[in-house]
């Protein structure tokens, strides 16, 4: 399994401070879900997911202890906005 991670930065810094009624900061795009948290290492991540997509026999330990299935490829820009506004 291959993960790219991608970041693209624009500048913002001038319309930031020109009064644009824009929040920041802002995700404009993105995909797949970010690891839960104390999910482990790397190749505990990964053995999560593949859990969760295979439903082998680790699946129904990692669903008791997530809570809820995992779908590593559900991106929700609306609630990645909600979260990086949280803390402002």
């Amino acid at each position: 399994m291959e993960n790219i991670i991608n970041f693209t930065f624009e500048d913002i810094a001038n319309d930031y401070l020109s009064g644009a009624k824009q929040k920041f900061p802002q995700c404009i795009d993105g995909a797949k879900k970010c690891p839960p948290e104390d999910v482990g290492s790397i190749e505990g991540y990964f053995s999560f997911v593949e859990s969760m997509r295979t439903k082998n026999e680790d699946y129904e330990e990692n669903l008791e202890w997530f809570g809820s299935h995992y779908n590593e490829n559900e991106f929700n820009v609306k609630l990645v906005n909600k979260r990086l506004l949280k803390d402002l």
